[in-house]
């Protein structure tokens, strides 16, 4: 369903060539606001639209390859009958019967997602959003359709600053052949610096605040920009980072090489192999603990002067709570399977310990003279424990006695940070050999 055209349309149209911004090149401040609206609402793609008389054109696009579409198709068109503040969210476009039908959403690019914040004039005429596309049904967080209505604005700034510039052009022009250019540009330098300055601090406060790491790095690998985020995820600050090469901050060192040779690569074809889409990999935090991130990287040519923007964001937790949903899945299989405990333990024991991170695990049950003995004993794949696990099997505990006997009389578990040192794990000599320090049950 096309929509309909708001009040004002032809006033609207003539704003909107006001700023001459149609039909114009590729510029590194809207792909970096479209690059960041990305991020922050976690959206494969991100589209600076600007609605005209019969189309709608993209300044900036992320995941987008077409530069228009027909107004008739425009989501972001629906968006010009919008009150000031209001975003146009649509959860699900194929049960929406405004989009249902809908080209862009039943073909390429299959749009099901959408969420726009218009492109408001100080006039108050609407001439775009800047919007934000999945392919899924979803939503967004509340903070994140404020940080799209605060980058929306952003991009207006931009706007304005631009035909400053312009207007400001066209007057030197004129003055100089009244000879009054001098004092013309140096108003309109202050004018443009102003504007520029209010732009500059804007994106530093949403970027620094962005939820995701935000990195930039020049062509040699060098940090230029490193946000607070960045600082919290990988412990450097940012005086320490700035300056020094990406590869010895977060890059584990086997994979080192493959970055230096992806850069070489790219600086010298043009070939890229992770740029423009998200990947999952290995980070190192400052500590050396590596960790798992989802990365994405953009890059950012002005001139002669290439830069890459990373966004990055720890996914640990995100893995941990897969794991534990495979493992509680594994562990039904194996309960629903078994028509005995004595079957199912052995496997539940194994796959605990695996989704814990432990090398050992027992299971110990009281024997008919009350006494607790290990009925299954499990050892991480390489672990060389021959000692530990004959003592382990080998051994009875009554109540008060050795770890197992200790939960049996105080009936909850308990913690024992350095079994060679603790005088009640009669265990002791085994695990040190084998290298075991800590224990619970």
């Amino acid at each position: 369903m096309s929509a309909p055209y708001p009040p004002g349309e032809p006033a609207r149209i003539a704003a909107l060539r006001a700023f001459g911004i149609l039909d114009t090149g590729d510029e590194q401040v809207y792909d970096d606001i479209t690059a960041l609206a990305s991020h922050i609402c976690d959206a494969p793609i991100a589209l600076i639209s600007f609605v005209d008389e019969e189309r709608q054109w993209f300044k900036s696009r992320v995941g987008l390859a077409v530069t228009e579409t027909p107004r008739e198709h425009s989501f972001c068109a629906h968006a010009l009958l919008l009150q000031p503040g209001e975003v146009l969210i649509v959860p699900d476009a194929i049960v929406d019967e405004r989009f249902s039908r809908n080209p862009l959403v039943t073909d390429d690019p299959q749009m099901r997602f959408y969420a726009g914040a218009p492109l408001v004039t100080p006039g108050g005429d609407v001439l775009g959003t800047l919007c934000v596309i999945d392919r899924r049904p979803r939503e967004l967080t509340p903070v994140q359709i404020a940080a799209l209505r605060s980058l929306s604005r952003l991009v207006m700034a931009q706007l304005e600053l631009r035909a400053a510039l312009a207007t400001a052009r066209t007057e030197n022009e004129r003055r100089e052949r009244s000879g009054e250019i001098l004092r013309v540009e140096m108003a309109a330098r202050r004018t443009a610096e102003a504007l520029q300055q209010a732009t500059e601090r804007r994106t530093r406060l949403i970027v620094d605040n962005a939820l995701d790491a935000v990195i930039s790095i020049d062509q040699d690998s060098r940090i230029t920009f490193w946000n607070s985020q960045a600082e919290m995820t990988f412990g450097w600050p940012a005086d320490a980072a700035i300056g020094r090469r990406l590869g010895d901050l977060i890059i584990p060192p086997a994979l080192r090489e493959a970055h230096t040779e992806g850069m070489r690569r790219y600086l010298t074809t043009g070939e890229a192999t992770v740029l423009n889409r998200r990947i999952e990999v290995v980070a190192l935090n400052r500590d050396g603990r590596q960790f798992p991130i989802e990365l994405s990287i953009t890059p950012l040519r002005e001139g002669n002067d290439l830069t890459f923007s990373a966004f990055l964001r720890d996914i640990s937790a995100r893995k941990r709570w897969e794991q534990l949903l495979a493992t509680q899945y594994e562990v039904s299989q194996v309960l629903g399977a078994a028509t005995k405990v004595a079957e199912a333990a052995p496997r539940v024991l194994g796959k605990t310990c695996e989704f814990l991170g432990w090398e050992v695990g027992a299971l110990w049950l009281l024997d008919a003279a009350a006494a607790l003995k290990c009925v299954h004993l499990w050892l991480a794949p390489g672990l060389n424990a021959p000692d530990f696990a004959v003592h382990t099997l080998s051994a009875t505990f009554r109540s008060g006695e050795g770890l197992p006997g200790r939960v049996l009389e105080q009936g909850q578990p308990v913690w024992v940070p350095e079994v060679a040192t603790d005088s009640n794990f009669p265990r002791a000599s085994g695990a040190s050999r084998a290298g075991l320090h800590s224990a619970i049950a």
